[in-house]
Protein backbone atom coordinates (compact mmCIF):
# COMPACT_ATOMS: atom_id res chain seq x y z
CA UNK A 1 0.00 0.00 0.00
CA UNK A 2 1.11 3.61 -0.63
CA UNK A 3 2.97 5.33 1.51
CA UNK A 4 2.54 9.43 2.87
CA UNK A 5 5.70 10.44 5.08
CA UNK A 6 5.63 13.42 6.71
CA UNK A 7 2.11 13.80 6.75
CA UNK A 8 1.75 16.44 9.90
CA UNK A 9 4.26 18.37 11.77
CA UNK A 10 2.05 17.39 15.01
CA UNK A 11 0.88 14.62 16.89
CA UNK A 12 -1.45 12.55 14.96
CA UNK A 13 -3.63 11.24 17.99
CA UNK A 14 -4.39 15.17 18.69
CA UNK A 15 -5.34 15.66 15.04
CA UNK A 16 -7.60 12.81 14.73
CA UNK A 17 -9.59 14.15 17.52
CA UNK A 18 -8.94 17.27 16.29
CA UNK A 19 -10.60 16.07 13.03
CA UNK A 20 -13.30 14.01 14.76
CA UNK A 21 -14.39 17.28 17.34
CA UNK A 22 -15.06 19.77 14.04
CA UNK A 23 -17.11 16.76 12.41
CA UNK A 24 -19.38 16.20 15.74
CA UNK A 25 -22.11 18.32 14.68
CA UNK A 26 -22.09 17.02 11.13
CA UNK A 27 -22.12 13.35 13.03
CA UNK A 28 -25.08 14.47 15.35
CA UNK A 29 -26.89 15.29 11.46
CA UNK A 30 -26.02 11.90 9.66
CA UNK A 31 -26.94 9.74 13.04
CA UNK A 32 -30.18 11.53 13.07
CA UNK A 33 -31.05 11.21 9.64
CA UNK A 34 -29.58 7.73 10.04
CA UNK A 35 -31.95 6.57 13.05
CA UNK A 36 -34.99 8.27 11.45
CA UNK A 37 -34.45 6.53 8.47
CA UNK A 38 -34.45 3.07 10.16
CA UNK A 39 -36.86 0.37 9.42
CA UNK A 40 -36.81 -2.58 12.37
CA UNK A 41 -36.30 -6.38 11.65
CA UNK A 42 -35.81 -9.30 13.27
CA UNK A 43 -34.01 -12.05 12.17
CA UNK A 44 -36.06 -15.11 14.12
CA UNK A 45 -38.94 -13.51 11.39
CA UNK A 46 -36.68 -14.59 8.09
CA UNK A 47 -34.75 -17.89 9.19
CA UNK A 48 -36.66 -20.86 8.00
CA UNK A 49 -37.17 -22.76 11.26
CA UNK A 50 -39.08 -25.19 9.41
CA UNK A 51 -36.22 -26.57 8.04
CA UNK A 52 -34.23 -27.79 11.15
CA UNK A 53 -37.17 -30.97 11.46
CA UNK A 54 -34.71 -31.99 8.33
CA UNK A 55 -31.56 -31.90 10.78
CA UNK A 56 -33.01 -33.78 13.23
CA UNK A 57 -34.45 -36.74 11.02
CA UNK A 58 -31.10 -36.83 8.99
CA UNK A 59 -28.22 -34.74 11.16
CA UNK A 60 -26.27 -32.17 9.16
CA UNK A 61 -26.42 -32.87 5.67
CA UNK A 62 -25.27 -29.87 3.24
CA UNK A 63 -24.44 -29.11 -0.43
CA UNK A 64 -28.28 -30.89 -0.90
CA UNK A 65 -29.21 -27.43 -2.22
CA UNK A 66 -27.01 -27.52 -5.30
CA UNK A 67 -25.93 -23.24 -5.23
CA UNK A 68 -23.11 -22.71 -7.28
CA UNK A 69 -19.70 -22.88 -5.91
CA UNK A 70 -19.10 -19.00 -6.71
CA UNK A 71 -22.51 -18.46 -4.61
CA UNK A 72 -21.21 -20.96 -1.71
CA UNK A 73 -18.18 -18.71 -1.64
CA UNK A 74 -19.50 -15.06 -1.81
CA UNK A 75 -21.72 -16.08 1.05
CA UNK A 76 -18.83 -17.88 3.09
CA UNK A 77 -16.39 -14.85 2.28
CA UNK A 78 -19.32 -12.10 3.16
CA UNK A 79 -20.12 -14.59 6.61
CA UNK A 80 -16.46 -14.48 8.12
CA UNK A 81 -16.40 -10.73 7.29
CA UNK A 82 -19.34 -10.21 9.40
CA UNK A 83 -17.85 -12.94 12.18
CA UNK A 84 -15.20 -10.54 12.70
CA UNK A 85 -17.41 -7.87 14.45
CA UNK A 86 -16.06 -7.44 17.65
CA UNK A 87 -12.37 -6.42 15.95
CA UNK A 88 -13.63 -3.98 13.50
CA UNK A 89 -15.07 -2.43 17.34
CA UNK A 90 -12.04 -2.61 19.03
CA UNK A 91 -10.25 -0.52 15.85
CA UNK A 92 -12.60 1.97 15.68
CA UNK A 93 -12.67 2.67 19.41
CA UNK A 94 -8.85 2.91 18.73
CA UNK A 95 -9.53 6.08 16.38
CA UNK A 96 -12.15 8.03 18.83
CA UNK A 97 -10.31 7.43 21.64
CA UNK A 98 -11.66 7.65 25.07
CA UNK A 99 -11.80 11.96 24.66
CA UNK A 100 -15.35 10.58 22.38
CA UNK A 101 -16.34 7.85 25.15
CA UNK A 102 -19.50 10.54 25.17
CA UNK A 103 -19.88 12.01 22.35
CA UNK A 104 -21.47 11.36 19.20
CA UNK A 105 -19.04 9.30 17.88
CA UNK A 106 -19.26 6.89 20.66
CA UNK A 107 -23.23 6.60 20.02
CA UNK A 108 -22.51 5.86 16.21
CA UNK A 109 -19.95 2.98 17.32
CA UNK A 110 -22.82 1.03 19.46
CA UNK A 111 -25.48 1.53 16.92
CA UNK A 112 -23.63 0.28 13.99
CA UNK A 113 -21.68 -2.38 15.83
CA UNK A 114 -25.75 -2.83 17.17
CA UNK A 115 -26.95 -3.13 13.89
CA UNK A 116 -24.04 -5.21 12.25
CA UNK A 117 -24.15 -8.23 14.93
CA UNK A 118 -26.95 -9.54 13.65
CA UNK A 119 -25.68 -10.12 10.12
CA UNK A 120 -23.64 -13.03 11.11
CA UNK A 121 -26.62 -14.50 13.13
CA UNK A 122 -29.00 -14.46 10.34
CA UNK A 123 -27.10 -15.83 8.00
CA UNK A 124 -25.18 -18.67 9.86
CA UNK A 125 -28.71 -19.93 10.53
CA UNK A 126 -29.92 -19.82 7.06
CA UNK A 127 -26.87 -21.82 5.73
CA UNK A 128 -26.95 -24.08 8.61
CA UNK A 129 -30.49 -25.01 8.28
CA UNK A 130 -30.74 -25.04 4.46
CA UNK A 131 -27.65 -27.17 4.52
CA UNK A 132 -25.46 -24.40 2.15
CA UNK A 133 -22.01 -25.54 4.05
CA UNK A 134 -20.06 -28.14 5.83
CA UNK A 135 -20.92 -26.72 9.67
CA UNK A 136 -17.60 -28.16 10.79
CA UNK A 137 -15.40 -26.15 8.49
CA UNK A 138 -17.95 -22.79 9.25
CA UNK A 139 -16.91 -22.96 12.74
CA UNK A 140 -13.31 -24.07 12.44
CA UNK A 141 -13.06 -21.05 9.78
CA UNK A 142 -14.86 -18.89 12.18
CA UNK A 143 -12.29 -19.67 15.11
CA UNK A 144 -9.37 -19.33 13.12
CA UNK A 145 -10.62 -15.52 12.18
CA UNK A 146 -11.64 -14.19 15.21
CA UNK A 147 -9.11 -15.67 17.17
CA UNK A 148 -6.63 -14.30 15.16
CA UNK A 149 -8.19 -10.33 14.90
CA UNK A 150 -6.62 -9.23 11.94
CA UNK A 151 -8.73 -6.61 10.48
CA UNK A 152 -7.90 -3.16 9.18
CA UNK A 153 -5.37 -1.11 10.48
CA UNK A 154 -4.20 2.12 10.44
CA UNK A 155 -3.00 5.69 12.09
CA UNK A 156 -5.10 8.40 10.45
CA UNK A 157 -9.01 8.64 11.52
CA UNK A 158 -9.70 9.49 7.46
CA UNK A 159 -8.31 5.92 7.08
CA UNK A 160 -10.57 4.28 9.03
CA UNK A 161 -13.61 6.74 7.70
CA UNK A 162 -12.63 6.55 3.61
CA UNK A 163 -11.66 3.01 4.11
CA UNK A 164 -15.04 1.83 5.78
CA UNK A 165 -17.01 3.97 2.75
CA UNK A 166 -15.59 1.85 0.01
CA UNK A 167 -15.62 -1.24 2.48
CA UNK A 168 -19.40 -0.99 3.07
CA UNK A 169 -20.56 -0.29 -0.73
CA UNK A 170 -19.02 -3.39 -1.49
CA UNK A 171 -20.75 -5.08 0.71
CA UNK A 172 -24.12 -3.31 -0.62
CA UNK A 173 -23.58 -4.98 -3.60
CA UNK A 174 -22.10 -7.98 -3.59
CA UNK A 175 -24.91 -9.20 -0.83
CA UNK A 176 -27.44 -7.54 -3.47
CA UNK A 177 -25.69 -9.89 -6.54
CA UNK A 178 -25.94 -12.70 -4.26
CA UNK A 179 -29.58 -11.98 -3.34
CA UNK A 180 -30.30 -12.02 -7.24
CA UNK A 181 -28.36 -14.77 -7.34
CA UNK A 182 -30.02 -17.25 -4.90
CA UNK A 183 -33.49 -16.93 -7.12
CA UNK A 184 -36.19 -18.90 -5.95
CA UNK A 185 -35.08 -19.06 -2.58
CA UNK A 186 -37.28 -16.82 -0.98
CA UNK A 187 -35.89 -16.59 2.53
CA UNK A 188 -32.25 -16.05 0.88
CA UNK A 189 -32.86 -13.65 -0.92
CA UNK A 190 -34.61 -11.52 1.62
CA UNK A 191 -31.82 -12.30 4.08
CA UNK A 192 -29.46 -11.29 1.67
CA UNK A 193 -31.49 -8.43 0.80
CA UNK A 194 -32.40 -7.01 4.43
CA UNK A 195 -28.11 -7.07 4.91
CA UNK A 196 -27.71 -5.28 1.99
CA UNK A 197 -29.67 -2.77 2.90
CA UNK A 198 -28.00 -2.49 6.39
CA UNK A 199 -24.85 -1.85 4.63
CA UNK A 200 -26.51 0.81 2.47
CA UNK A 201 -27.13 2.40 5.04
CA UNK A 202 -24.19 2.08 7.20
CA UNK A 203 -22.18 3.28 3.55
CA UNK A 204 -24.24 6.57 3.41
CA UNK A 205 -23.32 7.50 7.10
CA UNK A 206 -19.70 7.24 6.31
CA UNK A 207 -20.32 8.80 2.61
CA UNK A 208 -21.88 12.07 4.47
CA UNK A 209 -19.48 12.67 7.34
CA UNK A 210 -16.76 11.98 4.66
CA UNK A 211 -18.13 14.42 2.09
CA UNK A 212 -17.85 17.09 4.92
CA UNK A 213 -14.55 15.80 5.73
CA UNK A 214 -13.54 16.86 2.58
CA UNK A 215 -14.70 19.97 2.65
CA UNK A 216 -13.62 20.82 6.13
CA UNK A 217 -10.09 18.78 5.91
CA UNK A 218 -9.06 18.05 2.21
CA UNK A 219 -5.69 17.39 3.32
CA UNK A 220 -6.37 15.19 5.64
CA UNK A 221 -9.34 13.27 4.13
CA UNK A 222 -7.38 13.02 0.50
CA UNK A 223 -4.34 11.05 2.22
CA UNK A 224 -6.34 8.70 4.08
CA UNK A 225 -8.09 7.76 0.88
CA UNK A 226 -4.90 7.10 -1.22
CA UNK A 227 -3.69 5.03 1.56
CA UNK A 228 -6.42 2.88 1.56
CA UNK A 229 -8.20 3.12 -1.75
CA UNK A 230 -4.97 2.37 -3.57
CA UNK A 231 -4.62 -1.34 -3.77
CA UNK A 232 -8.13 -1.30 -1.45
CA UNK A 233 -8.36 -5.10 0.14
CA UNK A 234 -11.65 -6.59 1.83
CA UNK A 235 -11.81 -6.65 5.74
CA UNK A 236 -11.43 -10.10 6.13
CA UNK A 237 -7.51 -10.04 4.08
CA UNK A 238 -6.49 -7.29 5.40
CA UNK A 239 -3.21 -9.00 6.38
CA UNK A 240 -3.15 -11.89 3.88
CA UNK A 241 -3.81 -14.29 6.07
CA UNK A 242 -7.17 -13.81 7.97
CA UNK A 243 -8.82 -16.21 6.60
CA UNK A 244 -8.91 -19.89 5.64
CA UNK A 245 -8.66 -20.51 1.97
CA UNK A 246 -9.00 -17.01 1.04
CA UNK A 247 -7.54 -17.24 -2.16
CA UNK A 248 -10.04 -19.96 -3.68
CA UNK A 249 -12.90 -18.33 -2.14
CA UNK A 250 -12.16 -14.50 -3.51
CA UNK A 251 -11.84 -16.02 -7.20
CA UNK A 252 -14.77 -17.81 -6.78
CA UNK A 253 -16.54 -14.83 -5.75
CA UNK A 254 -15.17 -12.84 -8.53
CA UNK A 255 -15.59 -15.16 -11.23
CA UNK A 256 -19.16 -15.21 -9.79
CA UNK A 257 -18.84 -11.28 -10.87
CA UNK A 258 -20.33 -10.57 -6.85
CA UNK A 259 -16.84 -8.79 -6.45
CA UNK A 260 -13.85 -8.10 -8.64
CA UNK A 261 -11.31 -5.23 -9.80
CA UNK A 262 -13.53 -4.17 -12.38
CA UNK A 263 -16.82 -3.81 -9.90
CA UNK A 264 -14.03 -1.58 -7.13
CA UNK A 265 -13.08 0.22 -9.62
CA UNK A 266 -15.87 1.73 -11.52
CA UNK A 267 -18.80 0.83 -9.01
CA UNK A 268 -16.92 1.20 -5.52
CA UNK A 269 -14.20 3.62 -5.95
CA UNK A 270 -14.53 5.80 -8.71
CA UNK A 271 -18.34 7.03 -7.69
CA UNK A 272 -17.33 7.93 -4.55
CA UNK A 273 -13.81 9.84 -5.74
CA UNK A 274 -16.67 11.85 -8.42
CA UNK A 275 -19.13 11.99 -5.11
CA UNK A 276 -17.09 13.80 -2.92
CA UNK A 277 -15.39 16.11 -6.25
CA UNK A 278 -12.03 15.69 -5.13
CA UNK A 279 -10.85 17.05 -8.26
CA UNK A 280 -12.18 20.19 -7.58
CA UNK A 281 -10.44 20.32 -4.14
CA UNK A 282 -8.10 23.54 -3.31
CA UNK A 283 -5.33 24.70 -1.08
CA UNK A 284 -4.47 21.20 -0.13
CA UNK A 285 -0.59 20.61 1.17
CA UNK A 286 1.81 19.01 -0.87
CA UNK A 287 1.47 15.61 0.09
CA UNK A 288 -2.19 15.97 -0.57
CA UNK A 289 -1.66 16.88 -4.03
CA UNK A 290 0.77 13.62 -4.49
CA UNK A 291 -2.41 11.69 -2.93
CA UNK A 292 -4.52 13.39 -5.54
CA UNK A 293 -2.60 12.19 -8.37
CA UNK A 294 -2.15 9.16 -7.18
CA UNK A 295 -5.59 8.52 -7.17
CA UNK A 296 -6.53 9.39 -10.58
CA UNK A 297 -3.46 7.40 -11.74
CA UNK A 298 -4.58 4.58 -9.91
CA UNK A 299 -7.63 4.70 -11.18
CA UNK A 300 -6.33 5.56 -14.78
CA UNK A 301 -3.58 2.64 -14.70
CA UNK A 302 -6.63 -0.07 -13.41
CA UNK A 303 -9.06 0.46 -15.68
CA UNK A 304 -6.57 0.22 -18.92
CA UNK A 305 -5.26 -2.49 -17.03
CA UNK A 306 -8.98 -4.36 -17.31
CA UNK A 307 -9.94 -2.98 -20.92
CA UNK A 308 -6.90 -4.50 -22.36
CA UNK A 309 -7.85 -8.21 -20.37
CA UNK A 310 -11.35 -7.25 -21.91
CA UNK A 311 -9.94 -6.74 -25.23
CA UNK A 312 -7.88 -10.40 -25.18
CA UNK A 313 -10.88 -12.32 -23.89
CA UNK A 314 -12.78 -11.01 -26.98
CA UNK A 315 -10.11 -11.59 -29.17
CA UNK A 316 -10.19 -15.28 -28.32
CA UNK A 317 -14.29 -15.76 -27.85
CA UNK A 318 -14.04 -15.83 -24.63
CA UNK A 319 -16.01 -14.42 -21.60
CA UNK A 320 -15.55 -10.86 -21.76
CA UNK A 321 -15.42 -11.36 -18.10
CA UNK A 322 -12.10 -13.40 -18.33
CA UNK A 323 -11.09 -15.36 -15.22
CA UNK A 324 -7.35 -13.76 -15.88
CA UNK A 325 -9.48 -10.47 -14.80
CA UNK A 326 -11.82 -12.36 -12.35
CA UNK A 327 -8.91 -13.76 -10.06
CA UNK A 328 -7.84 -10.33 -9.24
CA UNK A 329 -9.23 -8.66 -6.77
CA UNK A 330 -6.08 -5.76 -6.20
CA UNK A 331 -2.88 -4.85 -7.50
CA UNK A 332 -0.04 -3.93 -6.29
CA UNK A 333 1.81 -4.07 -9.32
CA UNK A 334 -0.16 -1.02 -11.33
CA UNK A 335 0.96 1.48 -8.35
CA UNK A 336 4.75 1.78 -7.27
CA UNK A 337 6.12 4.45 -5.28
CA UNK A 338 8.12 6.63 -7.30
Amino acid sequence: MKKYNQIFDFDIHDKNIEILKTLEEDAKEVFSNHINSRKDWYPHEMIPWNRYSNIEKYGFEYNKEKISENISSAIYLLLMTEDNLPWYARTITGFIGPENRYTIWNDWLQQWTAEEDRHSFVIRNYVTLNGLMDPFYLEDARMHQVSSGLVPEGDLVTQWLTYTVLQELAGRISYRKVALALGDDTEGYHIMSKVASDENRHFIFYRDICKKGFEKHPSEFLIGLAMEGIDFQLPGNHSGQGMIDFDIHSRNMANGGFYNLDLYINEILKPSVDFWKIDQLKDLTPEAEKAREDIFSYIDKTNKFIEKIKDRALRSNSRSDSSELNKITHLPSLFEDK
